[in-house]
């Protein structure tokens, strides 16, 4: 599983903040798209974590949420969408290329465990955070 929108905080920090992802998608249709995968709710687990924004923008923590979502392939925090759309952090070319290209097929079928997740975070994560940190934004 590749994890993305995982950013930095007193537990993990060597993860990236996303002011380094900030920037223009290429069309707002493209964007909107982005927005709509994460409105399909494919919660796996929840640690019970409430999260803050990372920009600090005073934004409810209720609303960044505490769950773990997927496709099966893909894992992200719950409130990745707010950094799309509330501060254009743009999402990995491989993450929007992928559901561009399976539409509304996938489903959340080929779910994981809760445990599988916790540890596959962090040993998934950093990879998908050092190729995100190589990503430039144009």
């Amino acid at each position: 599983m590749r994890a993305v929108g995982y950013w930095v905080s007193e537990e993990k920090l060597n993860f990236p903040h996303p002011e380094k992802f900030v920037g223009a998608y290429s069309s707002q249709a493209l964007k909107e798209r982005c927005l709509g995968i994460f409105a399909r709710e494919m919660s796996i687990s929840s640690d019970g974590d409430i999260s803050q924004c990372r920009f600090e923008c005073g934004v409810s923590p209720h609303e960044i949420g505490s769950k773990c979502l997927t496709d099966g392939f893909w894992l992200w925090p719950e409130g990745l969408a707010h950094y799309v759309s509330a501060h254009d952090v743009v999402l990995p070319d491989e993450f929007v290329f992928m559901w561009s290209l399976a539409g509304e097929r996938l489903s959340p079928t080929n779910m994981i465990t809760t445990i599988q997740v916790k540890s596959m975070i962090f040993l998934s994560g950093l990879n998908t955070v050092k190729a995100h940190n190589n990503r430039r934004v144009e």
